[in-house]
């Protein structure tokens, strides 16, 4: 399978990258390079996030659970999509409608 960002995500990266660089650099390269091993993981493992509606939202989607951020994405034929990645902290309900 291959991996593909909306552009929504491959902004949630940058966010978070600019966000952790505020206070180190280096720091916030590792971490998201961490989070896109993880998300690098779906290509072999598509199921092992959980289903949206056990995080409330009614949607055909599963989301995948790095530290303290959500990472939701669609399995398709071939493609994992992802959609939006998210701090578990906020309200993340009205992201994906």
């Amino acid at each position: 399978m291959r991996l593909k960002y909306t552009e929504e995500a491959a902004a949630d990266l940058v966010d978070l990258l600019d966000h952790i660089a505020l206070d180190s650099p280096a720091r916030a390269l590792s971490y998201v390079g961490k989070l896109r091993e993880a998300i690098e993981l779906l290509q072999s493992f598509p199921n092992i996030g959980v289903a949206c509606k056990t995080k409330g939202i009614y949607e055909d989607c599963r989301v995948l659970t790095y530290e303290s951020y959500l990472i939701f994405y669609v399995v398709m034929v071939d493609t994992v999509l992802i959609k939006t990645i998210v701090n578990a902290s906020v309200d993340y309900t009205n992201k994906l409608e």
